[in-house]
């Protein structure tokens, strides 16, 4: 709560409204907040396509954004507790990993690959995304947890609002109240949505559902961010990296690229909330040629 009410102004937090009585029976209760102008991206990709949508401004922004959300001034006691935990954290989600790759998309994939054998052991894992982490971001910081297109709020040209399937574009504190329609309409909607000339712009207007925030190393929040909004697409990956650190993106070289796709394949893999279904999902026949987990790694995080 402080750090929220000593960083408001700064962050354009949207004000608390009241408890969603209707969550309390799920694991935790949302907050009801001020409606955010704009329909989420995830919303623009199931109406539009992707391959339609112009994202290059966008991943500048959230290069900008991400990195003021995790300058956000922290009062932390004891730093060692505070990465013990998020180390456990990740453990967790770890010792899962067999279960998650083995029931997900990815299954007949990491079956032929065997990639279990290929991943670095945990306590290398961490230390090595410990040190990536820390070259980029000096030390904890606040995270989102799932910046995903679903939490990623804004706006296109009026002359495509109408063809929105969610209605006006007063705003919306999140999109789980068309999810089931989405779910639903998913197959039916990619294949009927425009081939279009021109890309359409999508402008940012703000992020939202911090319900997973949690204090990490900074890396944690680009699984999401590159599996899910700009769906493994390299260049929007490299427009986001430049905005949020341009110092330590002008000095890598070969060796630091190699590394940093290694390290946040094997993070992919960990996160917890399966970014995995977008890989399979926008990438499946170029996951299906992969002789390898480096390939992999290679293929959605080395640029």
């Amino acid at each position: 709560a402080k750090i929220v009410e000593d960083n408001r102004e700064e962050l354009e937090l949207p004000d608390d409204v009241s408890i969603d009585e209707t969550s309390k029976q799920w694991r935790w209760p949302f907050l009801v907040q001020e409606r955010v102008s704009g329909w989420c991206l995830n919303q623009i990709f199931k109406d539009f396509k992707r391959k339609n949508i112009e994202l290059d401004q966008t991943a500048a922004w959230l290069g900008r954004v991400v990195r003021e959300i995790h300058n956000t001034p922290l009062n932390i006691d004891q730093e060692e507790d505070s990465e013990r935990k998020f180390a456990s954290f990740l453990e967790a989600s770890s010792n899962k990993q067999y279960l998650k790759v083995m029931n997900s998309e990815l299954s007949n994939i990491s079956t032929r690959l065997s990639i279990e054998d290929q991943l670095l052991p945990f306590e290398e894992f961490m230390e090595r995304f410990k040190n990536l982490s820390k070259k980029w971001h000096p030390s904890l910081c606040l995270l989102h947890g799932d910046l995903n297109s679903e939490n990623l709020m804004g706006k296109i040209p009026e002359n495509f609002q109408d063809q929105i399937s969610d209605g006006p574009g007063e705003g919306s504190s999140s999109c789980r109240p068309i999810k089931a329609f989405v779910r639903r309409q998913t197959q039916r909607l990619e294949l009927d949505a425009p081939q279009l000339k021109e890309k359409i712009h999508f402008e940012p207007t703000g992020v939202i559902d911090f319900g997973d925030s949690r204090l990490g190393y900074w890396l944690y929040d680009l699984v999401p961010i590159h599996t899910n909004i700009f769906t493994c697409d390299k260049e929007l990956l490299e427009i986001f990296l430049k905005n949020y650190n341009r110092d330590v993106f002008d000095t890598l070289n070969r060796e630091d690229l190699k590394e940093f796709a290694l390290i946040m394949m094997q993070l992919t893999l960990i996160f917890d909330a399966n970014p995995l279904r977008y890989i399979v999902k926008y990438h499946s026949e170029s996951l299906d040629r992969m002789s390898s987990f480096l390939e992999i790694s290679k293929f959605i995080w080395e640029f």
